[in-house]
């Protein structure tokens, strides 16, 4: 996907393999900053395609590489909808991932997935 985005079309491209919570907040605010300040006066095109494990309360959470639970889930879906309301953006988002359920109250309100429903 990188190839075709970068060499063949001309986007500039993130990849980020294996991340962890804090790489995500990172290349995050650095989009939001460079579309904030860089782009100010144009539209801007934000294509992210995410492959990996997921889960979904009321939004979809993408399953960060992190061993402590609390860490573990990175809120992709409400991200995606923080950088739409930019005024000089367009967001696509594809989630190329499996995607299970958080169901109880407990397991939306601390992130962690219900025992045996994680994504293996």
């Amino acid at each position: 996907m990188t190839v075709l985005l970068k060499e063949e079309l001309g986007f500039e491209t993130t990849r980020t393999l294996d991340a962890r919570r804090e790489d995500m907040d990172s290349q995050f605010e650095k989009i939001k900053k460079r579309i904030k300040q860089d782009y100010h006066d144009e539209k801007v095109l934000v294509y992210m395609y995410y492959s990996g494990h997921g889960v979904m309360a009321t939004l979809t959470k993408m399953v960060c590489n992190e061993a402590d639970s609390m860490l573990r889930y990175w809120d992709l879906e409400a991200k995606l909808s923080e950088l739409s309301m930019l005024p000089n953006a367009y967001v696509i988002g594809v989630f190329d991932c499996c995607r299970e359920s958080l169901t109880t109250v407990e397991a939306v309100q601390n992130e962690s997935p219900v025992q045996g429903e994680e994504c293996a």
